[in-house]
């Protein structure tokens, strides 16, 4: 029987049995309240999305490890793009028997009709057209199916406005929190997108694929064969009307995501050497903070790969069934073949476990499309075979799941066992601490009890320099790169250590040449601490004075203050005063550069007693 020779209102198609299903006589309260419940759930997942943190908190709290351990487990099972893995591959899964016009066998269909809440069919799952039989409509449909995101893009907008009216302005923590509002809300935004467009762009193109029967010499709507496709039929008509502007709408979407991403790719794809300074820089940048979503999970490189997964989930899942019906196996096949290897050459994302699960999605997807294909051929035909088949394609659509669960499970337990390890780490190092700062402070009392006066001068000193030298130090301009800096660095560095040498030595102390900073290590430092800036790399040339005697010391800092040397300070860190450091180490470091040189490099100033401490 053909979809269009039944009365509308009195049956409705059923994407779960795919089959037609009588309406229901008293269906219609249950189907309001689950209008109702729908919306309801939809406002608490937005409000849950809103306030996570705060939520997860208050769960870790009252039911500790009850929570904490499962909410780990899902986590980890769906964090670095393994979420957008099992999305994807399902939801081409569930397409596959419309888009190939075959039925698979038994138990693998049922999996099937389990996974059909992936497509996101509204109107299906309240079987609308028994509600109100214009709801069964196609155009009718394609404009509410349409339709339903963009209220929830309104509901996540209203939202987002009245959280920033609640938080306010006028203070940096109120900017702060602000800015992370709407990174939180366009992240929803481009989610939302993510969800959906997938299964609204296949529900749009089922209004444009028509089939023809020979026997009446017209072409009807496959998906509901009561329209000719015709101009003269006004129904078809009003359907092109509504639905070739929507798709055009929605097929924007993806190009509005390349347009963005494009338009920051240099913030995108830092270029650093290393892929990690890359990823920190790109995290760290606050122009980046709302298009997360869309470049989080992927290397650097890859910034724009989520275009191109949406535009190959698009053609999987709508653009297939306008091939001729016995090409549509091959394409699919050819598709998923090519999948494997983009995936394989390309591994796009960061995390190496998510690459493996989502080059094992595609082999999942290659296999089913070619038992497909071997299924619509009709190579299998007894019913043994077929539940053969069944099972095959059920264990192999199940692999990933369990794969995906494996590694959540395994991630879990490595970061609890991570996190009682740093634990064990910080109480011992706290321990240690205690210990070295009681050295550190018997070594320091000892030196200034030998030499009061001495140490007096000492602090003084250090403190009228660290008050007088503050400029943040840089390296030239003129230096264009950071191979033009390596060799100023070696051009000075015989000039630099002289001075230095003949500072300390001549205040009593002994001499301690650094080496040149290797380029290797330059470079690491530019990009994990300086944003890839060269001049503010200032270590390159560095030197150690060690003194046995406060009265040494003193010497030093007083050459350096009365400029008595022949270096130039350009900032002063002291670390004598108020204790040291939290460790209690004290000592003095300074940025210094030869007199007629911009070249900055790094002296620091030690005690022996103190210092031998350290070492041990």
């Amino acid at each position: 029987m053909l979809c269009g020779a039944v009365e509308k209102g009195e049956y409705y198609w059923s994407s779960l049995a795919k089959a037609l299903e009588a309406c229901p006589e008293e269906a219609s309260g249950n189907q309001w309240l689950t209008v109702v419940l729908g919306a309801v759930a939809v406002v608490l997942a937005a409000v849950v999305y809103a306030f996570r943190e705060t939520a997860d908190g208050l769960l870790t709290r009252c039911a500790g490890t009850w929570y904490t351990t499962p909410a780990g487990v899902v986590s980890f099972t769906f964090a670095n793009g393994r979420f957008k893995v099992l999305w994807t591959t399902f939801s081409i899964l569930t397409s596959i028997s419309w888009t190939m016009n075959i039925e698979f066998p038994y138990p693998f269909n049922q999996f099937l009709n389990f996974l059909a809440f992936i497509q996101l069919d509204f109107l299906d799952t309240i079987s609308a057209s028994c509600i109100d039989a214009t709801l069964g409509i196609y155009s009718n449909i394609v404009l509410i199916t349409s339709l339903i995101p963009v209220a929830l893009a309104v509901l996540i907008l209203l939202t987002y406005l009245v959280r920033v009216a609640v938080i306010g302005r006028g203070t940096p923590e109120k900017a702060t929190a602000r800015a992370e509002a709407s990174q939180q809300h366009a992240s929803a935004f481009l989610l939302l997108s993510y969800l959906v467009l997938p299964s609204v762009s296949m529900t749009q193109f089922r209004g444009l694929n028509c089939v023809e029967f020979e026997e009446s010499g017209h072409a009807y709507l496959r998906v509901d064969t009561s329209v000719w496709c015709d101009r003269e039929s006004d129904e078809y008509s009003t359907l092109l009307s509504v639905d070739v502007p929507l798709i055009i709408a929605y097929q924007a979407i993806p190009i509005g995501w390349a347009m963005l991403l494009f338009r920051s790719r240099r913030r995108l794809n830092p270029g650093y050497r290393s892929e990690i300074a890359s990823r920190r820089k790109r995290n760290r940048d606050p122009v980046l903070a709302p298009l997360r979503f869309l470049f989080d999970d992927y290397v650097c490189g890859r910034w724009a790969f989520d275009v191109f997964d949406m535009w190959r989930r698009i053609a999987l899942v709508g653009l297939i069934p306008f091939a001729p019906l016995a090409g549509r196996p091959i394409i699919g096949c050819g598709l998923a073949a090519l999948s494997v290897v983009v995936f394989q050459n390309a591994e796009p994302y960061h995390d190496p476990a998510t690459n493996t699960l989502a080059l094992a999605a595609q082999w999942q997807l290659c296999i089913t499309y070619f038992l497909a294909f071997a299924l619509s051929s009709g190579s299998f035909k007894t019913e043994r075979s077929l539940f053969t088949i069944g099972v095959s394609l059920l264990v192999v659509n199940l692999v990933i799941v369990a794969v995906a669960l494996v590694m959540g499970i395994a991630k879990n337990r490595e970061k609890e066992m991570t996190d009682d390890a740093i634990f064990n780490l910080r109480r011992q190092l706290a321990i240690e601490k205690s210990h070295d700062k009681a050295k550190f402070d018997a070594a320091w009392d000892g030196l200034a009890a030998a030499d009061p006066r001495a140490a007096a001068r000492v602090l003084a000193g250090a403190a009228e320099l660290a008050q007088r030298h503050t400029t943040k130090p840089v390296q030239g301009k003129h230096l264009k790169d950071v191979k033009a800096l390596m060799a100023e660095a070696a051009e000075v560095e015989s000039a630099f250590h002289a001075a230095n040498r003949k500072l300390v030595l001549e205040a009593g102390g002994e001499f301690k040449q650094g080496p040149l900073k290797k380029i290797e290590r330059v470079v690491e430092k530019m990009e994990n601490d300086y944003d890839n800036d060269h001049t503010r790399v200032v270590d390159i040339v560095r030197d150690t004075g060690v003194f046995e005697t406060m009265d040494g010391y003193a010497n030093a800092v007083e050459k350096l203050v009365s400029g008595d040397c022949d270096i130039e300070i350009v900032r002063f860190k002291d670390r004598l005063a108020n204790g040291g450091n939290s460790f209690g180490y004290r000592d003095t470091m300074m940025n210094v550069k030869l007199a007629g040189s911009e070249h900055v490099g790094e002296l620091q100033l030690h005690l022996k007693p103190i210092v031998d401490i350290k070492v041990t």
